[in-house]
């Protein structure tokens, strides 16, 4: 490897971060810098936002005035906060006004580290190994990562108690009128509908186009995110929709050591306004680095360095500013479940009899790494437990399968289960 590769992989890598960024991420779409955060502060790992609230209009004196002229307003004179002496009135309340900043901590730290061998490298060439394993860790790991775990911040600012969650499961008759019911909620909160966009979840978009009143309602416009960047985009009531996958779309996310999964509370979202203006993106890291043999002893190849220390920031007096209508389920629980990484298992029949042959795999949220795959009559045990029992097999060679129908599981190198099928799968099996 030359050090002119090493130069070069180092400028491809972070270019590519910040391209697949821009183009691939929902809320990259609309978010923008802002400069009410001071992330100068001397504090390790916090920034400063400031906030600022003040009174409302009160009644004007005439200044001077000795007697006061019964009016309408003669019993709402205030103190005018100590400006009331006779003869020496300004004639205007003083305004409260506070600002103060706010301390937030940057809660998000999370990193990876590629390893590639010279051998690999030299056999396949620098560039095409490359491009493949990091186009495969945007777009797969972390691009979704970032998007639920925002997701997860903005639903985190509602609450039943407030009124602007609400939990319900819509229908193809009443999805509109659930997203009436949220856009008004934001008007009389007094949210600027032209800063407003609609983050919505898949499933829920399809209900939408099965509704009769669809066309009353919604147009299709272009959404601009910058000079270079035009988006194609349905809006409902001039409001741009966003749609997220089912693996971005759920509350209370949980960050594991292998990605992000569900936790023990979260639900699904079926839609959520929010105002763009009061969502305040931290990134106090954002890198790739890159090592060569001139500092690696520990192999020979090439280390990547991946580090991301980033949150999103949302205002205690502007989490108004957001109205999340939350997937209540049939069971009226609506929860998904702890580390519901599920597996999705497809075969097909064997060249010998009683063999069958899995053929593919998919994993919900997508690209979640596995190491190895495992069958069994029973179920497996939780996600991030040991992997315990079964029988090892290998996609796309021919087994014996125990029973017609199996439990599948996934793990990493560790032995650690990543996903697993909710039951058993039905294998088609020669005969």
């Amino acid at each position: 490897m030359t050090g002119n590769d090493f130069e070069v992989i180092g400028t491809y890598a972070q270019n590519y971060l910040d391209e697949v960024l821009v183009h691939e991420s929902v809320y990259s779409q609309f978010l923008q810098d802002n400069r009410a955060i001071d992330e100068s502060f001397y504090e390790r790992g916090w920034v400063r936002l400031l906030s600022v609230l003040v009174d409302g209009l009160g009644f004007y004196r005439i200044t001077n005035e000795q007697n006061v002229i019964v009016t309408a307003n003669s019993e709402e004179y205030a103190d005018y906060n100590g400006n009331v002496s006779e003869g020496n009135r300004a004639g205007y309340p003083i305004n409260g006004v506070t600002s103060k900043w706010t301390l937030y901590r940057v809660r998000f730290d999370r990193a990876t580290q590629f390893k590639m061998d010279e051998v690999d490298l030299s056999l396949s060439g620098l560039n095409r190994m490359l491009a493949p394993t990091m186009d495969e860790f945007y777009r797969t790991r972390l691009i979704p990562e970032v998007d639920a775990t925002y997701t997860s911040i903005i639903a985190d600012c509602t609450k039943t108690s407030l009124g602007n969650r609400v939990l319900e499961n819509p229908t193809e008759e009443n999805a509109v009128s659930a997203l009436l019911r949220g856009e008004g909620w934001l008007f009389n909160h007094g949210v600027s509908a032209n800063d407003t966009v609609i983050l919505m979840r898949w499933s829920f978009y399809q209900l939408l186009l099965g509704s009769s009143q669809w066309t009353r309602y919604f147009a299709v416009n272009d959404y601009r995110v910058n000079d270079e960047v035009s988006l194609r985009l349905n809006f409902f009531n001039g409001k741009p929709i966003f749609l997220l996958p089912d693996d971005r779309a759920f509350t209370d996310v949980a960050l594991t050591k292998n990605g992000y999964t569900t936790s023990g509370t979260s639900r699904y979202i079926n839609f959520m306004f929010v105002s763009k203006e009061y969502l305040y993106p931290i990134k106090r890291i954002n890198r790739m680095r890159t090592y060569d043999q001139s500092v690696i002893t520990s192999f020979d190849g090439l280390i990547i360095n991946f580090h991301l220390w980033h949150d999103l920031i949302v205002p205690m007096n502007k989490k108004v500013s957001v109205y999340a209508s939350v997937n209540n389920g049939g069971d009226n629980s609506g929860l998904i479940g702890a580390n519901k990484n599920v597996l999705e298992v497809s075969s097909i029949k064997g060249e010998d009899s009683g063999t069958t042959i899995i053929n593919a795999l998919f994993t919900e949220p997508k690209g979640l790494n596995y190491n190895k795959v495992y069958v069994k009559a029973t179920a497996f045990g939780e996600i991030g437990t040991t992997q315990q029992g079964g029988t090892l097999v290998e996609v796309g060679s021919p087994f014996t399968p125990a029973a017609a129908s199996m439990f599948v599981a996934v793990t990493d190198g560790s032995g650690t289960i990543v996903a697993k099928t909710e039951a058993a799968v039905a294998f088609e099996v020669q005969e």
